[in-house]
């Protein structure tokens, strides 16, 4: 059967008109779009990325009022407007960030990462890489960067937009990456670090990837600022906080490099620097090392019982006057120093208590607490009696030491917790502590203001002949004159 069904033939003129007139349709499709963007989860992205609403062209009239205009970057003069209309006049699609596989292989994959919506003509005018990267594909609508933070991306994604950069902004998006930080350092400390951390980590996402020079201009200026406004400060770096930032320091803030090494020395020791000597630069390691300070060996025990400490030279001054004696020794590189008189867990308790801003006595021997009377007490009697024991022990170790300062420490903690006092801790401090001292002057002075005759009769056949002389002594002497308590056991 012949089909009758019509055909139409076009003339090649008819087909070049045909062509001209799908191009011109294809410009006139839509007006030009505001440059507003969407950030939109990876859930949304094929509703909310994929259409463009039509608007008519805007004109900024408070840019046009203060003439504040970003200079065009190179390679985008010269260029036509009727190109830059063909080429330019959509949207880009950017999905930055990865799948992280959590420690549960049987859990699903957890999504950290988003979509960004970007007017094609404010990219292409901002950053270098793109505009090398649509050059190169012309038709592709999607870039992912799996290797940026969505967090960073974001403050340049604002940054486009507000065209400014200030404290505020990148110290909000800080605060929100604390809690993946070390939780030993102060918060302070911390946040001042993260700040630090967070510029350079865009700096370095801006040389791989944006490769805008006004926004680095920006954040170098930032940096800068941020670096002088902490000269004096305490700013804590972990490890591969340091490490990143030293990487860039050179060529961004030289003058304030010699600071890095000496922030993260605040964290670290001689011995924890040596274990972290793989994960640094050989420059950033001696740099270190330089204003790291000296360590001393300190030997504690006899035998097989002894244990080596390495002690920071910032837990010896203004405390152990036996421990700065052997640090300024200019004999050795490295001092040393051997107690083999002494019990190493009291050395231990020793270097916490040191180390703490406030002394926590109770806390830093895990004594079992709780409330009463408004004051924190041993639980009982026992854990009473094991507390006073160790105040005292800890007592003997700081005058051996000559830390006079931790003898009042504990005298002070002595008189207000008023502990329970055992007959074995007294017969200790009378063997090893001087006689005159303030210990030994406060156990004789606890011990006769609670003897009676019962108490005498008892004890009197269990102590021994030194003790019972002290606390006879103790009875006999005046209370007149002598001053509150707390001060009287004071060591000068």
């Amino acid at each position: 059967m012949t089909d009758i069904s019509p055909r139409f033939y076009l003339t090649w003129a008819d087909s070049t008109a045909r062509a001209n007139t799908m191009h011109w349709l294809q410009q006139l499709r839509f007006w030009r779009p505001s440059c507003v963007a969407n950030i939109v989860d990876d859930a949304s992205t094929s509703t909310s990325t994929s259409r463009v609403v039509a608007q008519p062209p805007q004109i900024d009239v408070e840019a046009m009022a203060t003439n504040k205009k970003r200079p065009r970057p190179e390679g985008v003069e010269g260029r036509s407007s009727k190109r830059t209309r063909l080429n330019h006049d959509r949207t880009i699609t950017i999905t930055v960030g990865r799948q992280i596989r959590p420690i549960e292989l049987k859990a699903q994959p957890e999504e950290d990462r988003k979509t960004f919506a970007i007017h094609e003509d404010l990219l292409v005018k901002n950053s270098s890489y793109f505009r090398k990267q649509i050059a190169q594909n012309p038709g592709k609508t999607t870039f992912h960067l799996d290797n940026v933070h969505p967090e960073e991306f974001k403050t340049y994604f604002d940054w486009i937009h507000e065209g400014c950069l200030n404290v505020a902004l990148v110290e909000s998006a800080s605060a929100r990456m604390l809690r993946k930080l070390s939780k030993s350092l102060e918060i302070q400390a911390k946040h001042d670090g993260a700040v630090l951390f967070r510029l350079c980590r865009l700096l370095i996402m801006d040389d791989t990837y944006m490769q805008d020079d006004n926004f680095s201009d920006a954040l170098t200026a930032l940096l800068d600022q941020l670096l002088e406004k902490h000269a004096q400060s305490a700013v804590r770096l972990t490890i591969s906080q340091g490490q990143q930032i030293w990487s860039i320091a050179g060529q961004l803030f030289p003058k304030h490099q010699s600071k890095i090494p000496k922030w993260m020395a605040a964290d670290l020791s001689a011995t924890s620097l040596q274990g972290s000597q793989h994960l640094l630069a050989p420059a950033l390691f001696d740099a270190i090392l330089k204003v790291l300070p000296r360590e001393l060996e300190v030997t504690v025990g006899k035998d097989h019982e002894k244990q080596i400490f390495m002690v920071d030279e910032r837990r010896c001054h203004g405390h152990s006057k036996v421990l700065e004696r052997n640090l300024a020794s200019r004999w050795t590189r490295k001092p040393k120093l051997v107690l083999p008189n002494e019990d190493l867990n009291c050395f231990a308790l020793y270097l916490r208590c040191v180390t703490a801003k406030r002394q926590d006595f109770l806390g830093a021997m895990n004594t079992p607490t709780k409330v009463e009377n408004g004051k924190i007490v041993p639980t009982n009697e026992a854990e009473s009696r094991g507390a006073m024991h160790r105040l005292c022990e800890l007592w003997i170790l700081a005058s051996h030491l000559e830390d006079t300062k931790m003898q009042n420490a504990i005298m002070d903690a002595i008189n207000t917790l008023r502990l329970t006092t055992s007959l074995r801790t007294a017969e200790m401090i009378v063997e090893k502590a001087a006689i005159g001292s303030g210990l030994r002057r406060w156990i004789a002075d606890d011990l006769s203001e609670a003897m009676t005759n019962e108490w005498l009769a008892q004890w009197s056949k269990e102590m021994s002949k030194e003790l019972l002389v002290d606390v006879l002594h103790a009875s006999v002497q005046s209370r007149v004159g002598k001053g509150m308590a707390g001060t009287t056991y004071h060591e000068h």
